[in-house]
């Protein structure tokens, strides 16, 4: 299943976005295929894409819990003032990193978002 990652009301969002994808690629958590930050097409006169402030990230159902608990630790180690949208299909999760949620409620919250998507 794929999963968009937005990152909202940081000063650098699509660095903050490099951050999080590089932190994530790292963890190297089972079942998570790929975690790639989107580009978009460079504008003419541009020598290259610009890097967005979203991430699509792969991943199995059973790498829900362990991609939560992940980002978690992600927003515990950096405290970024910012806010992240989970997306799933329709279904939308909005994190406040300022005042983020504990890890049971993420982990509720991020099952509820893949529950009807399993």
């Amino acid at each position: 299943m794929q999963l968009a990652l937005s990152i909202e009301g940081a000063d650098r969002p699509a660095d903050m976005a490099a951050d999080l994808a590089n932190w994530l690629r790292n963890s190297r958590l089972k079942d998570v295929d790929e975690v790639r930050q989107e580009q978009s097409p460079p504008a003419p006169g541009e020598q290259g894409p610009e890097l967005q402030a979203l991430l699509s990230v792969v991943l199995a159902g059973p790498a829900v819990v362990a991609f939560v608990h992940c980002l978690f630790r992600y927003l515990e180690a950096r405290r970024p003032k910012m806010k992240i949208k989970l997306k799933r299909g329709t279904e939308t999760l909005e994190i406040d990193c300022t005042n983020p949620p504990s890890l049971e409620e993420l982990t509720d919250a991020a099952e509820a978002l893949f529950k009807d998507h399993t």
